[in-house]
């Protein structure tokens, strides 16, 4: 994707390293902007597509990679139909 700008989500942490993995991500990648917004509120997502809009002129690609892993076990998680 030459020339894409890319707008990285993270969502706020204590220790605050998502913001720090954010970071890092984005110094990799030419034109690209970090936005904190927490995707399970919709009122967060609208301010954030608001910013991405004002920023970017909207948005023409998504890569939606958001999940919650409670007990930090990658091997217990399931796909929902119970198939692996």
């Amino acid at each position: 994707m030459m020339g894409a700008m890319c707008a990285v989500n993270y969502v706020e942490d204590a220790e605050g390293r998502n913001r720090a993995d954010a970071e890092r991500v984005a110094a990799n990648i030419p034109k690209a902007s970090i936005i904190q917004s927490d995707v399970s509120d919709a009122a967060q997502v609208a301010a954030m597509m608001s910013q991405i809009k004002k920023e970017f002129g909207g948005l023409d690609i998504l890569v939606n990679n958001a999940g919650i892993l409670r007990d930090r076990r990658l091997r217990k998680c399931q796909p929902t139909n119970g198939k692996a």
